[in-house]
């Protein structure tokens, strides 16, 4: 039952950090979709899941998580973290076993369009720096 950071199971040692919540969370209407295009399903060792699932999954956590520290294109971020945020939510929160309207994944979402909208890694981070930049300045979407 402990968390081993490194261990066998890691992604680093060949483990799936996207195996768990594909072969056993996944529930409600959206189910199908989501073990088709993921190829989830569950073979002899566990669950099994498409090796480009797992490095679209870990890139982009590494990349929204990195630009929210840092302050570097925020809104590019908080785009992306609210569609990671509605994929965890079609495939593992559905009524009646989770609140649909006070779940977190929708308060993160609430908090992401909050950065978006703010414009905050102009305030809190590097973005004002990154905001001058020459091949930043005219597109708006990189803040």
């Amino acid at each position: 039952g402990a968390i081993v950071f490194g261990g066998a199971d890691a992604w680093v040692n060949g483990g799936s950090p996207t195996a768990g919540v594909l072969g056993f969370a996944l529930k409600g209407p959206f189910k199908g979709f989501y073990e088709t295009i993921t190829s989830a399903g569950m073979g002899a060792a566990g669950p099994t899941v498409a090796g480009w699932v797992d490095w679209v999954y870990m890139l982009s956590m590494l990349a929204i998580g990195v630009a929210l520290i840092v302050g570097i294109g925020v809104r590019l971020a908080a785009v992306g973290g609210a569609i990671w945020m509605a994929i965890f939510y079609t495939a593992t929160t559905i009524w009646p076993e989770f609140n649909p309207f006070m779940d977190d994944h929708i308060v993160y979402t609430a908090v992401l369009a909050g950065l978006f909208l703010a414009n905050a890694g102009r305030y809190y981070g590097l973005g004002q720096v990154w905001q001058r930049q020459g091949f930043v300045k005219d597109r708006r979407y990189l803040y």
